[in-house]
């Protein structure tokens, strides 16, 4: 293979990097999950939280390549979600990107990290997710 193929390392060295910041709730909500997988025991709760680290580093250099949220609406617009894990591990990341501005980097704002089988934020109201925003002062962009 060619190093200037798509797909490569070159290519992906290219792409913005995005700032990953996890939320007040969403940090609670990554330990609350860490301390329940301690129940499969410690190997398999660090394997998850490391994986979870993957999982973030994958949102630094592609936060728009995973789908819309159902919950999207409720918590505002524009927030998307990635899963992590599999099975009775699999935990989505609920988050929202915030395009890079001047000299600013883009960010990406975990807002949630919720087990695949809980419900949707559906019942959110609206601006809940600013709520959890409000100390920073980076403006959202419209996609």
């Amino acid at each position: 293979m060619r190093r200037d193929a798509p797909g490569n390392a070159a290519e992906e060295d290219d792409l913005p990097l995005y700032e990953v910041r996890l939320t007040e709730p969403a940090e609670a909500e990554v330990e609350a999950a860490y301390l329940s997988l301690l129940r499969f025991g410690q190997r398999a709760a660090d394997r998850w939280y490391a994986g979870l680290g993957r999982a973030l580093e994958t949102l630094s250099r592609v936060p728009r390549g995973f789908v819309p949220a159902p919950e999207s609406d409720a918590l505002g617009g524009g927030v998307r979600q990635i899963i992590h894990g599999k099975g009775g591990s699999a935990y989505r990341i609920l988050y929202r990107v915030i395009e890079p501005q001047n000299s600013d980097p883009g960010i990406v704002r975990v807002l949630h990290v919720r087990h695949a089988m809980q419900q949707p934020l559906g019942g959110a109201p609206q601006g809940s997710a600013s709520r959890a925003d409000e100390d920073d002062e980076d403006v959202e962009q419209p996609e």
